[in-house]
């Protein structure tokens, strides 16, 4: 008979395996921030700076802010397949809430009750 696996049941990789990991992460973390301090640093523009301007489609063509947009969702997945399940889980709920509230329209019941002024 098969039990059904819970939260935590999976086997965990020995102590070892995940300090090599955790390291492989820490270097090529420490990598890309040395890239990035010298990006900063020739440009002269600070990390909110390049951000803005990324976040702004009126500093690209069409076809540019395609590109932009794009290599922004492959990163974000990326990103998403190494986080832990539970957690994707979530944001994928925080995304579905937020396109539901911007599609929701306003309550028209309210206006029932309204008193007419003349």
């Amino acid at each position: 008979m098969e039990e059904k696996k819970r939260k935590g049941d999976e086997e965990t990789p020995p102590p070892n395996v995940l300090k090599e990991q955790f390291d492989g992460v820490e270097k090529l973390y420490k990598k890309l921030e040395k890239t990035l301090d010298g990006f900063y640093k020739t440009s002269g523009l600070s990390s909110s700076k390049v951000s803005e301007y990324l976040d702004n489609s009126n500093n690209f063509n069409d076809s540019e802010w395609k590109i932009v947009q794009s290599r922004r969702k492959y990163f974000q997945d990326i990103l998403s397949e190494q986080l832990d399940p539970e957690f994707r889980k979530k944001e994928e709920l925080k995304k579905r809430k937020k396109k539901k509230r911007k599609l929701r329209g306003r309550d028209l019941g309210r206006k029932r009750k309204w008193l007419e002024m003349d």
